[in-house]
């Protein structure tokens, strides 16, 4: 088994200390961290010398003007969402995240139709630019309306579209808000999963064996399932960014570890 891939999510570590951008690339990288993930477009080159790569850039269409969600407005969405694709593809970043947008009085199976609508749209230009489209699930709580609130709809929709260059960037913590099973609904459905993110649950803080959520069992059934892609973490630190991402990044490896030690002793 190979090593654990991991990744953070810039804008939880950096938001009102962008100026430190470069010393903690440089932390990050030391820890053994490969990839930062939505980092502000300035910020690129610096990620780049601190020997991290840029893993995915978020589209637009969370819950503003523009949404999947809504045929009628694919027509502004989708050529902002192709020229992602584009600016991926020419900077060798993997991912782009895209959203479902708000349910605004939207019935879920004509949300999820739209949606699918879209994605297939863009899912040739996608494969061509060897870019993932990525659609993110988030919780009713921090994001309230927000439409593909639940594992299902995500599935279904990467399920629909039909494409490898489409599929589900699963967040742990927002569907553990949710009342998923998460370990069970991850390994089921691990097809259609490209990125996991992580965080401690409920209060979204670091993933320790404190929380709400077993990441010990998750981590091995999900890599006893085959599950090969990046470990993000996105959680709200209480202390020093850098200490806790060490901590994180220490037990998750662990985990990953004695996964692989009860694979080769045949357990």
């Amino acid at each position: 088994m190979s090593e654990l891939k991991l990744s953070a999510s810039e804008w939880c570590y950096l938001k009102g200390k962008e100026g430190d951008a470069a010393t903690f690339y440089a932390g990050l990288s030391e820890l053994g961290y490969g990839a930062i993930e939505m980092p502000s477009r300035h910020h690129w080159d610096a990620a780049s010398r601190a020997g991290l790569r840029v893993l995915n850039i978020a589209g637009p269409g969370m819950s503003g003007d523009v949404s999947l969600n809504r045929r009628e407005q694919h027509g502004v969405l989708l050529p902002q969402l192709r020229e992602c694709i584009a600016l991926a593809s020419a900077s060798g970043i993997e991912q782009v995240i895209i959203f479902s947008g708000n349910r605004q009085g939207l019935e879920d199976d004509a949300g999820l139709r739209a949606c699918v609508e879209g994605a297939k749209a863009l899912a040739g230009q996608a494969e061509q630019a060897g870019v993932t489209l990525t659609l993110e699930v988030l919780n009713r709580f921090d994001h309230p309306d927000y439409q593909a609130d639940s594992g299902a709809f995500a599935f279904d929709f990467a399920w629909a579209v039909s494409s490898p260059a489409v599929r589900v960037l699963y967040d742990i913590y927002h569907m553990h808000r949710m009342g998923e099973d998460v370990r069970a609904e991850v390994v089921r459905h691990l097809e259609y999963i490209a990125h996991l993110h992580v965080a401690g649950s409920p209060a979204r803080n670091t993933p320790d064996e404190r929380q709400a959520i077993n990441y010990a069992g998750f981590v091995t059934d999900v890599l006893n399932a085959g599950y090969g892609g990046w470990w993000g973490m996105e959680f709200l630190p209480g202390g020093d960014p850098i200490a806790e991402l060490d901590a994180a990044g220490a037990l998750f490896r662990s985990y990953a570890a004695s996964t692989a030690n009860s694979m080769e002793d045949g357990v």
